[in-house]
């Protein structure tokens, strides 16, 4: 017989035939997410853990699927709309995802749970070191992609003629194959029986009375999924030892309501553009920040590199205390560092730690703001030479002498920095 999906059409029954047909429907899924996933457990124990992934993840999806079908019965019947687009995420590999990650993320409301998924949805992002060195596909889809299939890619973040291309396959050195945590919780909602059309009438009573709000927490859903649990008991169905701990905890990571998020994405070569713009304007404004160097170090060049000789001295004689250490642990975990053996290494009554601390001690204040203010600016990706001056003036009466006295590393890096040279591997990336 000719069939075509008609997922959509379940929006439009009455409760009773909407929970038949969901009941069924959840069966099926059940039966055949169990089916995949003891194939992927056979898989994994037979060692072919790429293959044990591909279902496993196929396997979340049918749960995911039973997610969504839970979401459509949660939505009041006068929301017509939001049902129809619901079931809509049923053939949508980014909407199951969602749904999927969504039973691991432990939202503190229903806001985060927005910017969740509006951040999910998003075609493409920037990223990186600078936070705009690249621009990445959506992560969801682009993993299921990756899981699965070899591809011909290339980068992003150029146009076309000027982007790297190359091919991807299925990574196999995989890890042993682990249920989801979308698996546990629909194992979860299943065994405690809410997939049956009692269970689904009991979670329209209740959860219909529920719309989403921002400020809709993890307690509120908590409170729901237990008032859920125990009307189930009630109506005489098998929870099983869900309160102990034994098998349910898994039910408390049931999502929260997504039927009343309906963002829309932008298109992918209109979002494309507008990144591309947004990175170049970044690094524009990145490096103008690098190129700013006034005011200078209110410290000379010969100052730092005679301290710097005097931290290279410090450092020496540390690294012999560490060496007979070493020696006299040998075989007797040497790597493990008693409070004696730091004590005894990073000794403060050294004379090497006394001569740096004294030529510390007889630098002008403003020289020590600049030590403090070079230190910092070897640590940041974006070298922002004034604002890390005047934090270290505003910060420096709170730093005490053994914090100065333990940047002396950075002092001569951070100089070098500030000359422009390049002190760490990182550069702006090219537009």
């Amino acid at each position: 017989m000719p069939e075509d999906v008609e997922i959509e059409g379940l929006a439009t029954l009455a409760d009773d035939q909407m929970f038949e047909a969901i009941a069924e429907g959840t069966q099926l899924l059940w039966d055949n997410l169990n089916r995949l996933e003891k194939a992927a457990g056979q898989l994994s124990d037979a060692g072919d853990y790429a293959s044990a992934a591909v279902l496993g993840h196929f396997a979340t999806e049918e749960a995911a699927k039973i997610l969504i079908l839970l979401d459509v019965v949660r939505c009041p019947p006068t929301e017509q709309e939001a049902r129809k687009q619901t079931l809509g995420r049923w053939t949508s590999h980014l909407w199951k995802g969602i749904y999927a990650e969504a039973c691991a993320w432990s939202p503190a409301d229903f806001n985060e749970v927005r910017q969740h998924v509006e951040r999910d949805l998003e075609w493409y992002h920037l990223d990186g070191l600078y936070g705009i060195d690249w621009i990445f596909p959506n992560q969801i889809a682009t993993s299921r992609e990756r899981l699965i299939y070899v591809d011909y890619v290339r980068d992003l973040t150029h146009e076309p003629q000027d982007a790297i291309k190359w091919w991807t396959s299925p990574n196999i050195d995989r890890l042993a194959h682990l249920a989801s945590p979308c698996v546990r919780t629909v194992q979860a909602l299943c065994n405690s029986g809410v997939t049956t059309v009692h269970g689904l009438g009991a979670i329209a009573q209740i959860w219909r009375q529920v719309t989403p709000k921002p400020d809709f927490d993890w307690g509120d859903l908590r409170t729901c999924i237990l008032v859920t649990i125990e009307r189930l008991g009630e109506k005489g169905l098998d929870t099983g030892s869900w309160a102990d701990g034994s098998r349910p905890l898994d039910v408390f990571n049931w999502p929260f309501p997504l039927w009343s998020l309906q963002p829309k994405s932008a298109s992918r070569k209109a979002t494309l553009e507008r990144l591309r713009e947004e990175r170049r304007d970044e690094i524009k404004r990145i490096a103008e920040i690098e190129e700013q160097r006034d005011p200078p170090p209110a410290i000379s060049e010969e100052q730092i590199l005679v301290l710097h000789q005097a931290y290279l001295k410090r450092k020496a004689a540390e690294d012999r205390r560490m060496a007979e250490i070493a020696n006299r642990k040998r075989g007797r975990f040497a790597s493990v560092l008693s409070p004696q053996d730091v004590a005894f290494v990073y000794d403060v009554d050294a004379p090497e730690y006394h001569h740096l601390r004294d030529l510390w001690r007889d630098l002008k204040r403003d020289e020590k703001i600049a030590l403090l203010a070079l230190a910092w600016f070897t640590r940041d990706t974006v070298a922002d030479w004034p604002q890390t001056y005047e934090s270290a003036k505003s910060r420096f009466d709170g730093v005490e002498e053994h914090y100065h006295l333990g940047c002396a590393h950075e002092w001569l890096e951070g100089y070098r920095r500030w000359r422009g040279e390049q002190t760490r591997p990182w550069r702006l990336p090219a537009r």
